[in-house]
């Protein structure tokens, strides 16, 4: 995740009292009023255009004031690629902790793989449609071929450790089923 600029606060703060209808000189009242007694007209525009940092007890009072969470004030939005790239990060990490779990896990670990997969394709295909900058191509392709190299092994060793959990009658049951083509139950 990106880290929050000043002027990323200031625009958003910007965008708030705007939204409100609250001019510089209203809004400055209004801070002052809730106990920012240096808060004027200018350091609002200031703080608006990112030349001036807020403290974080001022952030926290502008964020009050303009009834909003001092995070939708804060967090810088992630770039679609951004968000994939993270959560196959996060993928592969959980990968290795769901692979020591016991069967028990059932399905979800499946679905927890074949999830993983999808957003894999997806970042293959930004990255294929030059949607990710180019300082990031070779960060990506390389997530991409790790996960995909540990994808089978992880299904693999799923089906193993599942089947290997079973008594014979539910083994028997989980065959025939599956030739049937219906799911086995959870």
């Amino acid at each position: 995740m990106k880290i929050p600029t000043d002027a990323h606060f200031g625009a958003m703060v910007q965008q708030y009292r705007e939204t409100r209808g609250w001019s510089m000189t209203e809004f400055a009242g209004k801070l002052r009023d809730a106990g920012l007694s240096n808060f004027h007209p200018t350091t609002v525009s200031r703080v608006e255009r990112g030349e001036r940092p807020a403290k974080l007890g001022e952030a926290s009072v502008i964020a009050q004031v303009l009834g909003a969470a001092l995070d939708d004030l804060v967090d810088v939005p992630m770039e679609p690629w951004e968000m994939l790239m993270a959560e196959l990060l996060e993928y592969g990490e959980r990968a290795e902790t769901y692979a020591q779990w016991s069967a028990r896990w059932g399905i979800a670990r499946e679905e927890f793989s074949a999830e993983a997969l999808r957003v894999a394709s997806e970042l293959e295909e930004m990255v294929n449609g030059s949607a990710i900058p180019d300082g990031k191509v070779d960060e990506s392709l390389g997530l991409i071929a790790k996960y995909r190299e540990l994808a089978p092994q992880d299904r693999i060793r799923f089906w193993h450790d599942h089947l290997s959990s079973l008594d014979a009658d539910e083994r028997d049951e989980f065959y025939r089923q599956s030739k049937d083509g219906r799911t086995w139950p959870a």
